[in-house]
């Protein structure tokens, strides 16, 4: 039995299901939420969103150079390709070595079993590279889970704060990297600095061969592929680049475009960086992906109604303890503002155009 018919089969097991319809990430941005959700069906529209989307390319929009430059510096890129999310992160490490005058760090994987193992791609060996490229300061990605309980998991992000050689210097592996992780919750490993955290390296096996390759989890993380960015609220604002190819248009894959406008908090922290054409967002519509998905979410909602009414007799005490949770969590002490919260973007020629409408 295939995985897909064994899911299909495990589904079917399922009796209840209780669906979440608040939404948390973009609150604050009604226009914008609700226009990711009518890209998550393809039924967004030229005038309403595409052309609204247009006011924010970098090329081609009405950005000022203020924005260019914050998108260009502190915003997340987020890439369909994996050639793109290189090409973008090797950039901004050579304009660090070249702007900063620092170091860049080769760091260059041990392994053991083959002299093959080198040439092999990095999931081979749960996402280990054979190079890690880093520059002191650099954004930083881990790609393995190394303590999940504390905040360091696979896909957390940071800044480089440091490399720690042994006796031999840049001729060995170095014996830790040192990460500023603002989603770390373990114990203080420098008392004056409680979010640093020394990355050890790891060790994967290929599954099935001897080969073995060690290497430390990270990668540049100035920008992501869309996929590895599922889950993430980037809020210091993306530019999403769905590049393409002839046979390969990433606007009309069926939930790819959705996770990458849905990544930031709001329009305001959101640019593109050359918007694909409009007919590849109307081509979405013909996708065998999104009708298997309405059709299952439609069942859902089938299994989410029978839920209700089979626990009705619960709602009253659900009420009471929601209320109480709600006037408990105004009771208590604000939550502590970051000293790393990001500059927060405002777009003033959309603010504009919204009055003159």
């Amino acid at each position: 039995m295939g995985s897909h018919d064994m899911g299909r089969r495990l589904v079917s097991e399922f009796k209840e299901a209780f669906m979440l319809n608040k939404i948390h990430r973009s609150k604050d941005d009604l226009w914008w939420t609700e226009s990711c959700l009518r890209l998550r069906d393809f039924m967004c529209t030229k005038q309403e969103d595409y052309d609204a989307w247009m006011l924010h390319d970098l090329d081609r929009g009405h950005l000022s150079k203020e924005q260019k430059k914050y998108f260009e510096d502190e915003a997340v890129w987020l890439c369909a390709r994996c050639e793109d999310v290189g090409a973008r992160n090797g950039r901004k490490l050579r304009e660090m070595v070249r702007q900063q005058r620092k170091v860049l760090h080769r760091i260059r994987a041990d392994h053991q079993g083959s002299k093959h193992a080198r040439k092999q791609p990095a999931k081979a060996f749960e996402g280990l590279r054979d190079v890690v490229h880093l520059v002191r300061g650099c954004k930083v990605m881990l790609t393995r889970n190394v303590a999940y309980n504390f905040g360091l998991a696979n896909g957390t992000r940071g800044t480089l704060v440091g490399i720690v050689y042994g006796p031999k210097g840049f001729k060995e592996m170095p014996e830790a990297i040192v990460l500023h992780v603002e989603d770390y919750t373990g114990p203080a490993f420098y008392p004056q600095e409680p979010k640093w955290v020394p990355i050890l390296p790891m060790t994967s096996v290929k599954e099935g061969t001897r080969m073995m390759r060690t290497q430390f989890p990270v990668v540049a993380g100035f920008a992501l592929t869309v996929n590895k960015a599922q889950g993430l609220t980037l809020k210091e604002g993306v530019v999403i680049h769905l590049r393409g190819g002839a046979r390969f248009r990433p606007a009309a894959m069926h939930g790819l475009p959705f996770v990458a406008w849905t990544r930031s908090e709001s329009f305001d922290m959101t640019a593109f960086k050359n918007l694909p054409p409009w007919n590849d967002f109307v081509k979405g519509k013909e996708s065998d992906m999104l009708r298997m998905r309405q059709a299952f979410v439609d069942d859902l909602w089938k299994k989410h109604r029978q839920t209700m009414a089979k626990h009705s007799k619960y709602a009253t005490r659900m009420a009471e303890e929601r209320a109480f949770d709600s006037w408990k969590a105004r009771r208590e002490a604000e939550p502590a503002i970051s000293a790393h919260e990001p500059v927060r973007m405002h777009c003033q020629a959309c603010a504009e155009l919204a009055e003159a409408e």
